[in-house]
């Protein structure tokens, strides 16, 4: 999106996936047991439950899967949204559907917020993952999908962008919008070979083993270590000749000389910011816009006044953080140094009115 509607450089697109917990396969006998699963499949919804999650869907399909699994089990985790007009009713109206396809023994619904520990804790002890969102005009992430994906969960999923992306290649299932009958298909799928189950779910695993928090946190460390060393940028002199250029043609333009509308360096927009150590940095001060004129004399009125401030670089942001502004006078303290008396303020009395 960012290449194809925005225009940005391949070089300088890069994709950090989102970040989720790992599981704790180590305790999945225990939490299944405390959980009184210990001898079905489970399935699992979480999320802040709104109408475009499509759970009656799969509430729809359960008569038909449980018909031939009879120890299917499906986990309904989560509140409604607090931001949303519809309230509890979509909460009541799943509530309505369970007791209408007589499913009782086959649903269970966890609501309020779960904090994460508790999230992992069930998804942990659950086998299968059901995305079954609504197709809705937004391209978006799912980051419950993520945490499942992360945790070796088998993932089936109604056709979003992001469930195309992930579950590619074998490691999931995809099911057509709103297809209730191709939900128990693929269900009853899973629930009669095991195997295939526990090799979708151990792919999609490999597949987010960069997943986890501590290797996306590192991702976006270099994003910023690679930001901040310029030495990177020069890998396309042809693209920084174009920005140039334009920015030339745009200094003339505002000197008053026609262009030629059909060139097309005219219409290049580049929306890369120029590269300090350019050839822009070094010419003379006359040639440069009145506006960057004023940045640069700013810029050296504030580098020496940094000379003379005897202030240390500690306290010199201790200082700068408790400035406050008093109508047109800025009144600045500083925190008193360890064994310095603090000067005394005079303080002015008001007049009475």
């Amino acid at each position: 999106m960012l290449q194809q509607d925005y225009g940005a450089a391949e070089a300088r697109t890069l994709h950090i996936p989102l970040g989720a917990p790992d599981a704790l396969p180590q305790e999945r006998a225990l939490f299944r047991k405390q959980l009184n699963v210990a001898n079905r499949t489970v399935a699992m919804t979480f999320g802040l439950l709104n109408p475009y999650k499509g759970i009656e869907l799969v509430l729809e399909a359960i008569p038909e899967v449980v018909e031939k699994h009879p120890d299917f089990m499906y986990w309904i985790v989560g509140s409604t949204h607090p931001d949303h007009a519809y309230g509890d009713s979509y909460y009541n109206k799943l509530v309505d559907l369970i007791d209408q396809y007589g499913i009782h023994n086959h649903v269970r619904l966890i609501s309020g917020y779960q904090s994460e520990q508790d999230l992992i804790r069930l998804l942990t002890a659950s086998d299968i993952y059901i995305n079954p969102y609504w197709k809705i005009n937004a391209v978006f992430a799912s980051a419950t999908m993520t945490y499942a994906a992360r945790m070796g969960k088998t993932i089936i999923s109604s056709p979003i962008d992001y469930s195309l992306e992930l579950l590619s290649d074998g490691a999931g299932m995809i099911f057509p919008y709103g297809d209730v009958g191709a939900i128990a298909r693929q269900l009853k799928m899973l629930l009669a070979d095991q195997k295939e189950r526990e090799a979708m779910g151990a792919k999609l695993k490999r597949k987010t083993s960069e997943y986890g928090w501590n290797d996306v946190a590192a991702a976006y460390w270099r994003v910023i270590e690679r930001a901040d060393d310029q030495s990177w940028r020069e890998t396309d002199e042809n693209e920084f000749e174009r920005e140039r250029e334009h920015e030339r043609e745009h200094e003339q333009r505002g000197n008053g000389h026609e262009l030629d509308t059909d060139n097309e360096t005219d219409r290049v927009t580049l929306p890369i910011p120029p590269v300090p150590g350019d050839e822009k940095k070094n010419r003379p001060r006359a040639q440069l816009p009145a506006s960057l004129q004023t940045a640069r004399k700013r810029k050296k009125r504030n580098a020496a006044k940094k000379k003379k401030s005897p202030r240390s670089r500690q306290s010199r942001k201790i200082h700068s953080r408790y400035k406050t502004a008093r109508l047109d006078t800025i009144v600045t303290f500083a925190a008193k140094p360890a064994g310095v008396k603090a000067p005394k303020r005079k303080r002015r009395r008001r007049r009475a009115a």
